[in-house]
């Protein structure tokens, strides 16, 4: 099953991280349904750790299925994105590049001005499935988020808002190779530790992960003895707790590096 977090229930641009999508969807272009996010499983993170190696040359990867005409720009994210995350100031490496962000970029078609030189591997599951960080200067009429919104807009008899530029968007991939689930953000969100996700099998522990800002060093997953505290590396957190069933997750605590309360979500 799919679990969305109580306090990102109405956030439309968390409810279009699970509109995720298949590899059949994927080669039908617009005319494919997008697929209900699953459970991606379990696995803790594993760092992309060993020695950086930088990327040299230009690098040229698809985008999107087909349907849609790339969009790239080859621009720097916005100054106040940059002095943000440190892991957009720092080089772009051939890990950056490979085939887990090749993979996810297939699924970005919709997003206009991809910034290619700013995508960024965060991390990669035990069985190799990847976090991925794609930026963009706009994330297009036709993205799921802005479907979403425009939806939401005729719902309520509103003015459909215009899609989000400059959005974060941030790609977890499937470990079965069949998709995965997608959360565009916008900076604001991330500081306010709103740029999280969350996955849970039918039975078993709450994973959850997300991007935080370069003041948050740990991630704590409630108090007491039972608190699970992770480190935070590239501005990138994974988490997993254990969730009884009926009660609600629990509060998840950002800490600087002193250990300090920088905020939490649900805020308390």
């Amino acid at each position: 099953m799919t679990l969305v977090l109580p306090e990102l229930s109405d956030d439309l641009a968390a409810a279009a991280e699970w509109l995720a999508v298949t590899p059949s969807s994927a080669t039908r272009g617009r005319r494919g349904r997008r697929a209900r996010f699953v459970a991606l499983g379990t696995a803790a993170i594993v760092g992309v750790g060993g020695v950086a190696t930088a990327a040299t040359g230009l690098w040229n990867p698809q985008i999107g299925d087909g349907s849609d005409t790339p969009s790239i720009a080859r621009d720097a994210p916005p100054q106040a994105q940059l002095d943000a995350l440190g892991v957009l100031r720092r080089p772009q490496t051939a890990a950056d590049r490979g085939e887990n962000s090749e993979y996810t970029l297939k699924y970005f078609g919709s997003l206009r001005g991809v910034r290619l030189d700013y995508v960024r591997l965060l991390g990669t599951e035990a069985g190799g499935a990847g976090y991925v960080l794609v930026p963009a200067a706009s994330e297009g009429a036709s993205s799921a988020a802005a479907r979403l919104r425009e939806l939401k807009a005729q719902h309520d008899g509103q003015t459909p808002p215009a899609p989000q530029t400059n959005p974060l968007c941030l790609f977890a991939r499937d470990p079965s190779g069949s998709g995965g689930g997608v959360k565009c953000v916008s900076l604001q969100q991330v500081l306010d530790g709103r740029a999280v996700m969350g996955r849970s099998p039918a039975r078993g522990p709450l994973t959850q992960f997300g991007l935080v800002a370069d003041n948050v060093a740990q991630v704590r997953s409630g108090d007491g003895p039972t608190a699970r505290v992770v480190d935070v590396r590239d501005n990138f957190f994974e988490i997993t707790t254990p969730v009884a069933e009926g009660s609600e997750p629990s509060a998840l605590h950002f800490l600087d590096a002193d250990g300090r309360e920088v905020m939490r979500t649900p805020p308390g």
